[in-house]
Order: C-alpha cells, then structure tokens, then sequence
C-alpha cells in the first residue's frame, strides 16, 4: 500500500548522530527578558539563558508540587501511577530528542517541557473544571456579588503554566522566574499558535497569533506522543485494561508482529507490558522524527529564499501512522480508564472539592492562608484583611473583596497550586468527615 506524503516509510531508521543546527533553530545570543538579571559577584558564567530557564523551574516550588499532582488517575490511591513530576520529566526527555534529532535548541525545547504542567490543578481535569467555571460564571448562586465575578476569562491549565513562571513563583526580585521571551512565549504556544495571552500577563515579548517555535512545537509533538503511551502504561499496571486489548488495536498489531518475527518478544506479563511501552514510544518518536524531517527541510528552503512559509501546519509534527497509533491508544484509554466508575466517582469528588474550597474562601477570606491575603493586599492596594479589627473585617470584606474579579483570581491561582493531597486535607478541614479521598 502506498503511504501518504507525511508518513514514515519502510527501512532502516536514520543512523544515531547530531545533525547541525537548523538555521530556523531559536539562538540564545537574542535571547531577551523582561528584567535584567543578578549577576553581580559571579566569577564565572558557565550557563546560557536557556540553561538558566531550565535551572529556574527546577528550582521552583510549582516544580516541586508536581510530585504531589497525580498524573492519569488524581484522587485515587495508588503507588505506581505517574505524577505530573514524572510525566514531566519524560516529556522533557522526549522533547530534548526531537530537537536534537532535528539540529533545534535542545534547552529551550526542555524549558518549555519542564514548564508545560506547572499550571495543573489538583485533581486534574476534575479540578480544571470547577476552576473554570468559578472564573467564568462566578462563584455560585447564593454568593455575595457572584455576577459581578461571572463573564471574564475562564480557566485553562496550559495559560495558569505562564501565569504561574511570569507571576506566581517569588525568587529573583521582580515577580515569577524571569524566564526568557522565547521560553515564555513556547509556553504560551502550547495550547495552540492562536493561544490569546492570558488575564493580568504582560504580553511584551510574547508574540500570540504567530507560529510556535519550532523547539515549542517539538514539545507540544512529545506531549501528543507519549502522554497516551504513558496513560496506557499506567492503565496497565493497575489491572484497568489487559494486554490483550492493547495488542488487538489495528495501529498497534503490525509493531507487534515485526518485534515478533524479529526474535524480540519476551514472555511474562511484566516483560511484555515493558517491551511494548518501549515499542511505542519508539515507534511514536521516530515517526515524528522521519515525518519532521521533510517538513524541516522545505521550511529551510523556503528560508532561504526568503519566501514566507505555510500557514497553518506544524513543522514538527508526527505522520498519519503516529497520529493514527497516539489517536487509538487514546481512545483505548479513555475509554477503559477515564470512563470508569470509580475514576468517575473519584473525578466527582474532585471536582466538588474544589468547587467547595473556591466558594467557602470567596465567602469568608479570613479562611485562606496569610499568604493569599498578602498577594490581594499588595494587587488592590488594600490594608491586610487580619490587622483591622472584626466589625471593619466584615465591611472591608463585602466593599472590597466580594464582587472583585482580583480577588477570585487570586484564589484560583492559590487553589490550582495545591497537591492533590493538600487540597484534601484543605476540604477535609472545612467539611470534616467530607475529605474525598
């Protein structure tokens, strides 16, 4: 059968090596930021922006929370699914080999991957969507001023991951980590190069409405590729689907068959779930990579004629057969493990806990921690709500906290940064007897 223009065809896979950098590859010689940095007292400058990028979300504590947020299945007690931490860090793996397989900046790639979960909530999609529909339709009936909150920007995980390195994170002086405009704006492009800049973010040196990078479209390929993959891994060790119906998937048989007639099947459960994870992502990554390939270099050309480039297709992007075996494993999994009973009940209750901490903080302030009572003091320019007396706390609460779209922002930000463990015990606290665990 004759495979189409952007699919992978048989044959040896192109030999290990380090192609030189494409000249479409982003430099770090123009790399920009919003403020200057620290530099006084070094002896020595032994990183480039982007290494000081990668540094700066390491050294984060959004990082860090990331091992606290379940990947595939938040709410639920297990102890071998993936976390966000280490989804993360796959993916950033992942990414760092396709830029580098195709002459891109391998360190901004990683900069954008490190930061494309920071903006997860706890519980995941469960938790989006009572953050989004706090932010956009208010916090309730019942609620003092709830309609003056309803109508503005909602919630979106991928937008919170620049709201959290360009506002949330305090470390260097001015607010967030002061990342580069090139990391900043491949984080923005991640939920797609129309990705409008997201509410109280300063949009000098983002470029919304332009083509992604070509590092932040390796990262956003690495992400559709090995999120299923990995999705279905962690299926399978909990027992939520069997191997059979993994290997009955028309994208997946063929790749069965040739490890098959090449020797390389093993026998044994484990081993087998092994060999075929490592078998996908493989097959996944490497069709990307052929598929990019072709891609990369007619955008070259183009570039070196000095003709504008196609709108509207990703360079680095997979072929039909990867997207048709990402697209079934999907399926499979969201159809076996999303669609569960107990992941649904667990999704419910979630979401309900989130919902209930969002409303329980816009009612009464003087739940939250001081922390998120310093942030809305310093962005409305108001007194701090426990050094005024109780009969002007409660007057000062109605004139200048229900009713104002800062506030409810703050208390968005401050909820979707919670573990998920955290906003437990948070829901617990307040409803005992009620924690959804």
């Amino acid at each position: 059968m004759a495979h189409e223009p952007d699919e992978p065809g048989p044959g040896p896979a192109a030999p290990p090596g380090r192609p030189p950098p494409s000249p479409l590859a982003r430099r770090e010689q123009a790399a920009t930021r919003r403020f200057p940095t620290e530099d006084r007292g070094r002896r020595l400058q032994y990183r480039g922006p982007f290494e000081r990028d990668r540094d700066r979300i390491v050294h984060s504590r959004a990082f860090r929370r990331l091992s606290g947020k379940t990947q595939l299945l938040p709410g639920l007690e297990t102890s071998l699914a993936r976390t966000r931490l280490t989804h993360t860090i796959e993916v950033a793996t992942a990414a760092r080999v396709l830029a580098r397989h195709l002459g891109l900046h391998e360190d901004l790639a990683e900069v954008v991957a490190l930061a494309h979960d920071l903006g997860q909530p706890p519980f995941g999609v469960a938790g989006s969507r009572a953050l989004d529909r706090f932010l956009a339709q208010g916090p309730g009936r019942g609620a003092p001023k709830a309609a003056a909150i309803a109508g503005g920007p909602g919630f979106h995980p991928r937008a919170q991951s620049l709201v959290v390195v360009d506002l949330l994170e305090v470390r260097y002086g001015p607010p967030g980590l002061n990342l580069t405009d090139d990391a900043r704006d491949g984080i923005l492009k991640l939920r797609g190069d129309g990705a409008a800049v997201p509410e109280g973010i300063d949009p000098a040196g983002l470029t919304p409405g332009a083509p992604a990078s070509l590092e932040a479209q390796a990262v956003r390929a690495a992400i559709d590729a090995v999120t299923p993959l990995h999705d279905l891994e962690d299926a399978l060790a909990e027992g939520l689907i069997e191997l059979s119906a993994v290997l009955r998937l028309a994208a997946v048989r063929p790749l069965v068959e040739r490890l098959e007639r090449a020797g390389g099947w093993p026998r044994g459960r484990f081993r087998e779930r092994a060999a075929l994870h490592r078998a996908l992502v493989h097959a996944a990554l490497t069709d990307i990579l052929v598929a990019s390939r072709r891609r990369l270099a007619t955008a070259e050309a183009a570039e070196a004629a000095a003709a504008r480039p196609a709108a509207g297709r990703a360079v680095v992007a997979p072929g039909a057969r990867g997207a048709a075996l990402t697209a079934a494993v999907h399926e499979l999994v969201a159809a076996r493990v999303i669609g569960a009973p107990a992941v649904r009940r667990a999704d419910a209750r979630g979401e309900q806990a989130v919902a209930a901490l969002l409303s329980a903080y816009y009612r009464d302030p003087r739940l939250v921690d001081d922390a998120v009572l310093l942030r809305y003091k310093e962005l409305a320019g108001r007194p701090f709500l426990r050094d005024l007396p109780p009969a002007r706390q409660e007057a000062e609460i109605a004139d200048h906290y229900h009713g104002r779209r800062a506030y409810a922002r703050v208390l968005a930000d401050h909820v979707a940064g919670m573990t998920d463990r955290f906003a437990q015990d948070a829901h617990g606290a307040l409803l005992p007897g009620r924690s959804p665990r």
